[in-house]
């Protein structure tokens, strides 16, 4: 199994794109999706805990997320690894695309499949680009 496949992207609600999952599956990426393991209504301060407990890296296009004060906490405590995209308003075609380049772009880097998962025991959360840059948030 290589680097890549061992790490678990975690998709969360607010994409809600079944293109998007299928995407990354058919592109070999290990996919859990929010609602296979939290309920539909539940609030992100909820299952980011969880999540980072068991060291799936978060995709979200949720502006808020780890901007509140206690999501901040939430993503923090939990070491949450985070992708979120920055604009809120792409398809799920191109939704796909920027977590897909993002997700490669960091692999061809080594920042995300060695350094992210790994090295660091703090959270880190980025922004992935609509071209799949990456810019880190804090």
């Amino acid at each position: 199994m290589s680097q890549s496949q061992s790490i678990v992207f975690f998709v969360d609600r607010c994409l809600g794109s079944k293109r998007l999952i299928e995407t990354l599956r058919n592109s070999g990426i290990s996919v859990e999706i929010h609602d296979d393991h939290f309920q539909k209504g539940a609030e992100d301060v909820d299952w980011l805990p969880e999540v980072g407990k068991r060291g799936w890296v978060v995709l979200t296009k949720d502006a808020r997320s780890g901007k509140r004060t206690s999501e901040k906490i939430a993503v923090a405590s939990a070491r949450v690894k985070m992708f979120a995209l920055a604009s809120q308003n792409l398809s799920g075609e191109q939704m796909s695309e920027a977590f897909l380049k993002a997700i490669r772009l960091s692999t061809y880097k080594s920042l995300f499949m060695n350094i992210l998962p790994h090295l660091l025991p703090k959270s880190i959360v980025m922004d992935a680009l609509k071209c799949g840059k990456i810019v880190k948030c804090y």
